[in-house]
């Protein structure tokens, strides 16, 4: 088993960070508003809103999936960096074009969206297809958090996990999605000063040479799979919309997804150095794919600034699972409690502390019972993939029909469903895999046009 060897001022710096996270996050919040905890009262400014999306899409376990990716596929693993950077810019006219109605009709989250379009029964659908996908990225998160918790600070991976969890559970109960705001804005920049830290080291000892030329590293179908999921997904992150929703108008919407598309672009090529030396360099004894990245960087920091490298990594890991609390704390408390079985709006608030505080206890639990990393990755993003036929065929003046939405659910959970049945029964192939995973988006456009055609015929 990898370990790190840490000294007492890594602990301290480790320490001071944590501290520090809850401290801005619970900061100016003793009397914080509804609008303020729900969504930031409507009111973050570009120059937040950019870190913040940067922050949420780009985070440490991401980081730590990359090496997986990697570790596993090589060099075609990196092209859901160019995917997730061109999705991010991709959302710009979706941001311009719903942040009005959104801000006309408070909206929340994205099942308002589909709701608002589409009706009540296409909310519920989305509603739980959001829930499933953010319990998954949840996990997943918690399950990077234990990884890197484990060699670098001794903690026992479900310890790691647990610590994780409480410390954003602590900020989030009390700050809300203000809190994600403020803390997301440091975790990134963290994140940032690490990857240029050590990128001139990591530069120098890869033999890019060896790495474009080895065919067993690169695969076309894999590397257009892996395009396609980080583009698609983006368009449909509940997160994301979150972020939109909470611009203080069209312009702050559209500035701020500018300027997270560029900060995106940037920490992802930043990434793209240490997860590719996770899976070429020869690292120290005790490396396997799910800790080879905190083994890139014990090698390549510098031993005086260890201890922040990996608490900036968990910084960063804790940036994108706070969203994914409080999205899902919300999809439980707003969308289903509130929107489908109609409880009263005042006990929102405490309703979404409560889901909050349940959802990291199943997380946290099956984080605990289930570590595949790559298997998760991969199965969450392709299920939300059953979300993205809805918004890009929609134009300015016609969208799909109810019932066309309904099927193309309808089809996209179905192959999802043969996808990973596949994936358990047939243990001699990988099923579940990025280029099979566009599959589940062309099932729901095969729904889509059916459901078309079905309505067509069924007027004559």
């Amino acid at each position: 088993m990898l370990s790190i060897e840490l000294v007492w001022t890594d602990y301290f710096l480790a320490l001071s960070v944590f501290v520090l996270i809850i401290f801005i996050g619970i900061r100016g919040t003793r009397r914080i508003s509804s609008e303020q905890f729900l969504v930031g009262n409507r009111d973050i400014k570009w120059f937040l809103l950019g870190p913040t999306i940067a922050a949420g899409v780009m985070g440490g376990g991401v980081l730590m999936i990359f090496s997986e990716y990697a570790y596993e596929y090589g060099l075609s693993a990196m092209c859901i960096i160019a995917g997730i950077s061109l999705g991010t810019f991709l959302l710009i006219p979706f941001a311009l074009r719903f942040k009005q109605l959104a801000d006309e009709n408070s909206f929340y989250s994205l099942p308002d969206l589909f709701r608002q379009l589409w009706g009540s029964q296409v909310g519920l659908w989305v509603s739980v297809i959001v829930l499933i996908w953010t319990m998954g990225f949840m996990t997943l998160q918690l399950i990077a958090a234990g990884y890197l918790l484990e060699p670098t600070f001794g903690l026992p991976y479900w310890q790691g996990v647990l610590v994780t969890g409480l410390v954003v559970l602590i900020y989030l109960a009390i700050g809300g999605f203000r809190s994600v705001i403020v803390t997301d804005f440091l975790q990134y920049f963290a994140l940032a000063f690490i990857l240029i830290l050590v990128l001139p080291s990591i530069n120098s000892s890869l033999d890019w040479k060896e790495i474009i030329t080895q065919k067993t590293h690169f695969d076309a179908g894999t590397a257009i799979g892996f395009f396609f999921l980080g583009a698609l997904n983006i368009l449909v992150s509940a997160d994301l919309w979150q972020r939109i929703y909470a611009a203080r108008s069209k312009a702050d919407a559209r500035k701020g997804v500018v300027f997270g598309g560029i900060l995106v672009f940037a920490v992802g090529i930043l990434l793209m150095f240490p997860a590719l030396a996770s899976g070429f360099l020869e690292l120290q004894e005790g490396a396997d794919e799910k800790t080879a990245i905190v083994a890139v960087f014990a090698k390549y920091t510098p031993r005086w600034m260890l201890g922040f490298a990996m608490a900036a990594i968990l910084m960063s890991i804790m940036s994108t699972l706070d969203t994914m609390v409080f999205v899902l704390g919300l999809s439980i408390s707003h969308d289903l409690m509130v929107r489908v079985f109609g409880k009263p709006v005042k006990y929102r608030l405490r309703a979404i502390r409560i889901s909050m505080t349940v959802a990291l206890l199943i997380g946290s639990s099956l984080a605990i019972l289930y570590k595949g990393l790559l298997e998760v990755a991969i199965g969450v993003t392709t299920f939300g993939l059953i979300l993205t036929p809805a918004l890009l065929i929609r134009k300015r003046n016609w969208q799909l029909s109810k019932r066309s939405v309904l099927w193309s659910f309808y089809f996209g959970l179905a192959a999802v469903i043969v996808l990973v049945i596949g994936e358990i029964f047939i243990v001699d192939k990988d099923i579940l895999t990025p280029e099979n995973s566009i599959l589940v988006f062309l099932a729901s456009l095969v729904g889509a046009f059916i459901a078309g055609v079905y309505n067509k015929c069924s007027k004559k």
